[in-house]
């Protein structure tokens, strides 16, 4: 973001861009700026919020700009053979056992396997959270009962020193655990699951995953329809959620240089501090939310804290990459392995009270279509743990951060207006309707109202304060005002009452701006302050990366005047070297040449391959390397 380097805009409202693309080779755009392009996007003309601050548009899921980017994925089996090993609980104990049933499509001569145990390692003492390392393998027969909580399996013939390996996670209960986590007669028991998709919309879940989004309008999940995200990516989404803080003060706060985020105020700490059992596991280990360019944890967050795992899954398994993604790890996809240990985790907690922060990214983050593939597998495992009553004292949460961030798509209409409003769906078991039927009541109308990860974190402390009375709510650092979904939002609230910045909001009524000189002006105000930011980090960096020129603005819309005396543009454009960038540009009537940079500015073209001689994440996304 721009605040790191002082690059801040003034808080004032968003403005969005109305334009379909079509693209016909890596250079060239074909551009369409039609209103009747614009107005044939909207689902009968209505809003998804409509109040006298806020318009959000209701888009068709299958709308024109979306039809020849949408493609329905199949499934993909990461192994045509059954699994050779599983564990079970039997009693107090858990087996490690081959499967007799599979061991027909993996050997008929001399099958011989063994076990290890996988643990966090690092000789770094700042560094526990990039290694694991892994016991010396001890053979077994049919079982053998593990004690520890990642077991490694690996089987050879008589002809192949390996045809087979895989890891298996156990959620382990321990005296201790339990003991602390029983609800007591005069206390309400109330278990909490947030389980997320990365980079999914809401419109994103309707097209490609049309099971789940079935099931769940079937056993009456409550949408958030206007849900809107607070910042770029996934840690100031997440960070809200987790802190309340935005991104700035998460950095300032957590995000020490070298130093891991141990002493973050992160609310799951809360939650273990009462009673609660706590879990948190994200795959594709390189991006995880507290990981990508950070130090992450020293000392295990949470009660059960899967990374080791899934460390170990990418490290010690073969993985199978799609879409740029490590999609199988081992004979298992990597985003099911989170499905089983939330369904372990879940069910293995049922009767006590529980905190579970279950993120995927393995089969979303990149592609528009890939979450496709995992559809009959989500509804699955949802349809599983409602029919199974296993959710009977649990409210889950089951979102995204945002929609798709880069690529072609991100470049239309519905694109810009997707990446702003991730899907949000919450399952509120039957115990808590009738106990606290006038929070339920607010709930179901806040449906329709303005909402933010900001207003999440605040309903996380409400669920703590319903549990036990020696919680005490705390307001947001980022938001003061906002308040649980819970308590009833206001019809007339704005981004700005949200603490939405500007580029973020979704709220103005926008329409299409022809390209003219003044758009073109405010272009290339943004370049220069690209290249400040690139600047700030100093003349050993700066030299690192090219100088941008302008090259052309692909479109251009300005906002409709609600209740402010300011206009802003959304301006899209492209440089050479080729980046193509969008920024939300303010200024004055009285002063239309007069500009200024309202919050940060987006990179919508595939940077990754372009940015590798710079490390900061940050300048990353503004640094062309030479």
């Amino acid at each position: 973001m721009f605040y790191k380097k002082g690059l801040i805009g003034v808080m004032v409202l968003s403005v969005s861009v109305y334009v379909l693309y079509t693209y016909t080779s890596q250079d060239t755009f074909l551009i369409n700026i039609q209103n009747e392009s614009f107005k044939s996007s909207f689902k009968d003309g209505r809003y998804l919020v409509s109040g006298s601050k806020c318009k959000i548009p209701n888009f068709e899921p299958f709308n024109q700009d979306v039809i020849s980017f949408h493609k329905q994925k199949e499934y993909m089996n990461c192994s045509n053979l059954p699994l050779l090993s599983f564990v079970a609980h039997d009693k107090n104990n858990y087996v490690l056992h081959i499967n007799e049933t599979a061991i027909a499509f993996y050997a008929t001569l001399n099958l011989s396997c063994c076990y290890s145990y996988v643990s966090r390692f690092s000789a770094n003492p700042n560094d526990f959270d990039k290694e694991v390392r892994m016991t010396k393998c001890t053979e077994f027969e049919k079982n053998v009962t593990v004690t520890e909580d990642i077991v490694y399996v690996e089987c050879k013939n008589a002809t192949n020193p390996k045809i087979y390996s895989n890891i298996h996670a156990i959620i382990r209960t321990e005296n201790k655990t339990i003991n602390k986590t029983k609800p007591t007669g005069n206390e309400t028991h109330i278990s909490v699951l947030l389980i997320g998709i990365d980079s999914v919309s809401r419109l994103s879940l309707i097209r490609s995953l049309p099971k789940t989004h079935s099931f769940l309008q079937e056993h009456e999940w409550l949408e958030l329809r206007g849900y809107n995200k607070i910042g770029d990516n996934t840690f100031p989404n997440l960070m809200a959620i987790l802190t309340g803080k935005n991104e700035s003060k998460a950095y300032d706060t957590c995000v020490t240089p070298g130093k891991p985020f141990d002493n973050c105020n992160i609310l799951w700490y809360d939650y273990r501090n009462l009673g609660y059992v706590t879990a948190y596991a994200e795959d594709e280990a390189s991006i995880n939310t507290f990981h990508f360019n950070k130090k992450g944890f020293n000392n295990t967050p949470t009660d059960y804290y899967l990374r080791p795992y899934l460390l170990a899954n990418e490290k010690f398994l073969e993985s199978v990459v799609v879409d740029s993604m490590k999609y199988c790890t081992g004979p298992e996809t990597t985003g099911e392995r989170i499905l089983n240990v939330l369904r372990d985790f879940a069910n293995t907690f049922a009767k006590y009270l529980y905190f579970g922060f279950f993120w995927m990214n393995s089969f979303s983050h990149n592609d528009i279509n890939s979450v496709s593939r995992m559809d009959t597998k989500l509804y699955g495992l949802l349809d599983e743990l409602v029919k199974s009553q296993v959710l009977n004292n649990t409210i889950v949460f089951f979102f995204s951060d945002h929609g798709i961030r880069f690529g072609t798509f991100r470049y239309s209409t519905s694109g810009w207006l997707e990446e702003r409003l991730p899907f949000f769906y919450i399952y509120i078991p039957e115990t808590f309707k009738k106990t606290y039927a006038l929070y339920y009541d607010n709930l179901k109308i806040n449906r329709d109202k303005l909402t933010t990860p900001y207003d999440f974190y605040m309903t996380l402390q409400d669920i703590l304060a319903m549990t036990t009375q020696r919680y005490v709510v705390q307001p947001g650092n980022a938001c003061p005002q906002c308040q649980s979904f819970f308590k009833p939002i206001s019809n007339n609230r704005s981004c700005d009452d949200a603490a939405i910045n500007e580029h973020w909001c979704t709220c103005l009524d926008y329409r299409p701006h022809p390209i003219d000189s003044k758009v073109i002006s405010a272009a290339k105000y943004v370049i220069t302050r690209i290249h400040s930011t690139i600047k700030s980090y100093g003349p050993k960096e700066y030299k690192k990366c090219q100088t941008y020129k302008y090259n052309k603005v692909l479109s251009s819309s300005i906002s409709k005047d609600f209740y402010k005396n300011s206009s802003y543009l959304l301006v899209l454009f492209k440089t050479t070297p080729g980046s193509i960038f969008e920024a939300t540009v303010g200024f004055e009537t009285e002063q239309p040449n007069s500009f200024r940079l309202e919050g940060e500015v987006s990179r919508l073209d595939f940077y990754r391959t372009h940015s590798k001689c710079v490390d900061d994440s940050i300048l990353k996304k503004y640094c062309y390397c030479r």
